[in-house]
C-alpha cells in the first residue's frame, strides 16, 4: 500500500511538472512602439509565433519592465485565426515582470503602456529587451506620433511607409536573438503639441450608421479573466444572463495599408 501510495505521488508530480513547462522558444517576435497614440505614454505591443514543433497547450513567458504595471492586453490566436484573451500570471521579480500566457495556438501578444515624458518639446523613449527567449527573427516597427518632427530611431530602419491612416511608420530587422541577448529600440522627435494621435484621427462629423472606416482595426472577441485590449483597446463588456456571465471583450485593431 506505501509503495502504491508514492507511485500515485510520483505520477502527480510528473503530471504537474508537464502541465507547467514553458516555451522559451519563438520563431518570430515583433515589436511595436507607438508613442503618444491614444495615451501620454509609448504603447509596446509584443506580438510572437512559437515554432512550428511547439506542444501545444503551453505557457509563453514575455517581459515587460515592472513600473509598467498590470499589461494592458494578453491574447492569442484561435485555430480559426480569431485573436481571443488569454489567461495569463504576473511574476515580478525586482525591475522586470514576466507575463506568462497560457495558449493553445501559435501566436501570442502582450500590451502594455511606459510612461514618456512630455513636458518637454524633446522627446526621448527606449524600449529595452532584456532577454531570455530563444527567438529565430526579431523586428521592429515605431510609429510617428501626428505632430512630431525631427523624427529618428535607433537602430536605424531598413524601411518606412505611410499606412492608410496616413500616418508613417518605420520597419527594422534585428535578425535571431538567444536568451542571453539584450537590445534595445531608441526613438527621438520633437513635438510641441499635447494632442494624441488617436484624437486627431477620430472623425469629426458626427456618427451615423455604415461601415467601419478602412484605418480602424478588425474586431476581436475574447471571454476568460484577465487583459484588456489587442493592437488598441478592449471594451469590455457583461453579456448578461443569456450568455451566462461570461464577459466579452471587443478589440478593434487598425489596418495599414500595404507597405
Amino acid at each position: 500500500m506505501k509503495r502504491w501510495r508514492l507511485a500515485l505521488i510520483s505520477i502527480v508530480l510528473v503530471s504537474s511538472i508537464a502541465t507547467a513547462q514553458t516555451e522559451s522558444r519563438l520563431a518570430r517576435l515583433e515589436v511595436a512602439l507607438w508613442p503618444e497614440y491614444d495615451r501620454a505614454a509609448v504603447l509596446v505591443i509584443l506580438k510572437g509565433w512559437l515554432v512550428v514543433d511547439t506542444a501545444l497547450p503551453t505557457t509563453v513567458p514575455l517581459p515587460m519592465p515592472a513600473r509598467a504595471g498590470q499589461p494592458h492586453a494578453v491574447a492569442k490566436k484561435g485555430a480559426d485565426g480569431t485573436l481571443l484573451m488569454a489567461q495569463h500570471t504576473v511574476d515580478v521579480q525586482g525591475d522586470w515582470a514576466t507575463v506568462n500566457v497560457m495558449t493553445d495556438g501559435r501566436e501570442v501578444w502582450l500590451e502594455y503602456y511606459v510612461d514618456l515624458a512630455t513636458t518637454n518639446p524633446q522627446r526621448r523613449a527606449v524600449f529595452t529587451w532584456p532577454g531570455g527567449l530563444d527567438v529565430g527573427q526579431v523586428s521592429y516597427e515605431v510609429m510617428q506620433p501626428i505632430g512630431a518632427a525631427d523624427f529618428s530611431v535607433e537602430p536605424p530602419p531598413s524601411r518606412q511607409s505611410v499606412g492608410s491612416d496616413g500616418l508613417t511608420y518605420y520597419m527594422g530587422e534585428l535578425g535571431p536573438k538567444t536568451p542571453l541577448d539584450t537590445f534595445t529600440i531608441g526613438i527621438t522627435y520633437t513635438k510641441t503639441t499635447a494632442g494624441l494621435t488617436a484624437m486627431a484621427l477620430q472623425p469629426t462629423t458626427p456618427a451615423v450608421s455604415q461601415p467601419p472606416p478602412a484605418g480602424t482595426r478588425p474586431a476581436v472577441t475574447a471571454s476568460g479573466p484577465g487583459g484588456t485590449n489587442i493592437w488598441l483597446v478592449v471594451l469590455a463588456m457583461a453579456s448578461g444572463a443569456a450568455l451566462g456571465g461570461i464577459w466579452v471583450f471587443i478589440v478593434s485593431k487598425r489596418r495599414r495599408g500595404k507597405r
